[in-house]
C-alpha cells in the first residue's frame, strides 16, 4: 500500500503521536509518520484484533483500529477507502502468517532442518551409524543457511549502543568516517546527528530510527528549513552477535558489511 493521508482522531495510546500525518504497509508492519518532531510508530499487522468503518462518505473514509493488547487508533482519510485498507492490512497479515518475512527466512528454514533431522532420527534411531550422518548433515545444513557461522539474535539497543549504530550507519551511507559525526540529541526514542562537510565548513543533520530491528534515516534540508522524507528505500534490518558483541548490517545495493563494536 502507498503511503496514504491521515489524521488521528482519537487513541488510547502514547505509541502513536496524533501529529502523525501518513500510514502505510511495509514489510508486514503499520507504518505512521510525521514530518513534525519526526513522529513515527511502528506495529506489526499480526498485532491487529481488527479493523471498523465508522463512516465512509463524501470521499472521506473514518475508521477504527484495534489491537490485541487493547490500544486502538481511529483514523479519517481522504485517500483510500475502507474496502483498500481493510484488503491491504489482510493481504499482509496473511503473507506475514503464511508467507514468512524475507529476513526471518533463515531462522526458520534452519527451524525446520531440525525438527526434519529430529523426526528422521527418531525413525531410524536404532540403526548403526545413523546418528553420526545426522550430526554431519545438520552442521552441513546449518552451514549453507549461515556461511559465516552467525546467528543472528535479537537485541534490545540501549541508547548509547543506538548512537553507536547510527553513526555507522550515516557514515556508511554518506561514506564519512564515523569519527566526524557527532550525536546531537534525542526525541521521540530518535536519534539526531551532524557533521561538518571540511570542504566548505557546513553542516549536514540527520534522524536514524531503529525502532524494531530495522534502520532508517532522513536528512534536514536546508533550503526548505525542515525535516525530508523519511527514507524507506534505504531501511535495513541489523543483526546482533553475541559472541563478539557487534551489531552488523549491510547497505541496500552495496556488498560490503559493516560491522559496529558496541
Amino acid at each position: 500500500m502507498t503511503s496514504i493521508d491521515i489524521k488521528i482522531i482519537s487513541t488510547n495510546t502514547t505509541e502513536i503521536p496524533t501529529t502523525v500525518k501518513t500510514l502505510k504497509i511495509e514489510n508486514g508492519n503499520f507504518v505512521f509518520n510525521g514530518f513534525a518532531g519526526f513522529a513515527r510508530a511502528k506495529f506489526s499487522v499480526l498485532s491487529i484484533k481488527g479493523i471498523k468503518l465508522l463512516k465512509n462518505e463524501d470521499d472521506i473514509t473514518t475508521f477504527t483500529i484495534d489491537f490485541a493488547n487493547g490500544r486502538y487508533v481511529t483514523i479519517v482519510s481522504s485517500s483510500a477507502t475502507y474496502d483498500e485498507i481493510s484488503t491491504c492490512i489482510s493481504n499482509s497479515a496473511a503473507q506475514q502468517a503464511d508467507g514468512e518475512p524475507a529476513k526471518n527466512i533463515k531462522v526458520e528454514l534452519v527451524r525446520k532442518s531440525i525438527k526434519a533431522l529430529s523426526s528422521i532420527r527418531n525413525e531410524l534411531k536404532n540403526r548403526p551409524g545413523v546418528t553420526a550422518t545426522l550430526i554431519v548433515l545438520g552442521l552441513l545444513a546449518l552451514m549453507i543457511l549461515s556461511p559465516t557461522g552467525e546467528v543472528a539474535k535479537p537485541k534490545t539497543l540501549t541508547h548509547q549502543e543506538k548512537i553507536k549504530v547510527c553513526k555507522a550507519y550515516i557514515g556508511a551511507l554518506f561514506v564519512k568516517p564515523v569519527n566526524i559525526i557527532e550525536y546531537n540529541r534525542s526525541q521521540n526514542d530518535l536519534i539526531y546527528v551532524r557533521y561538518v562537510r571540511k570542504l566548505d565548513n557546513t553542516t549536514w543533520s540527520y534522524v536514524c530510527d531503529l525502532s524494531g530491528s530495522t534502520i532508517s534515516w532522513a536528512g534536514w534540508q536546508k533550503d526548505y528549513k525542515e525535516w525530508g522524507r523519511w527514507r524507506d528505500e534505504d531501511e535495513i534490518p541489523y543483526y546482533y552477535n553475541k559472541a563478539n558483541n557487534t551489531v552488523y548490517f549491510t547497505l541496500n545495493r552495496r556488498e560490503s558489511r559493516i560491522l559496529v563494536q558496541l
